[in-house]
């Protein structure tokens, strides 16, 4: 089932699992890659493209992917702050990391990544 699913192979080629450690991370979800869900949608779209899947299995909208998304059995819904946005953000969290290729990076530059910025209060 998992082989005709274009985002579980754009995933394989482009990126690493990422193990995760219930004992240290947490919940579910709580490491891996959190992708804004349009982002995700977006890069899924055009590396289907740049591969010459069938038009008929490229997701044309979120509730597609998710559905790709949940077949994985994913996080599809959370809530994580980007860069460059002021509130939480809904994304999808991949328990894979981006591979430092050329290949792998041209299509990770798509992705917003989370911010990790800390914001200095004044005391006054």
């Amino acid at each position: 089932m998992l082989a005709g699913n274009p985002l579980y192979c754009m995933v394989n080629e482009l990126m690493v699992p990422e193990i995760l450690d219930i004992k240290t991370s947490g919940s579910k979800g709580t490491r891996g890659t959190a992708i804004i869900k349009e982002e995700l949608l977006k890069s899924l779209q055009v590396w289907c493209l740049d591969t010459k899947m069938d038009r008929r299995a490229i997701p044309d909208s979120i509730k597609d992917l998710t559905n790709l998304v949940d077949a994985c059995g994913w996080e599809t819904d959370t809530q994580r702050m980007f860069a460059g946005k002021d509130c939480m953000t809904r994304c999808y969290i991949i328990p894979y990391k981006w591979k430092q290729n050329p290949k792998a990076l041209r299509y990770n530059v798509m992705v917003t990544e989370v911010a990790t910025e800390h914001v200095l209060i004044r005391k006054f």
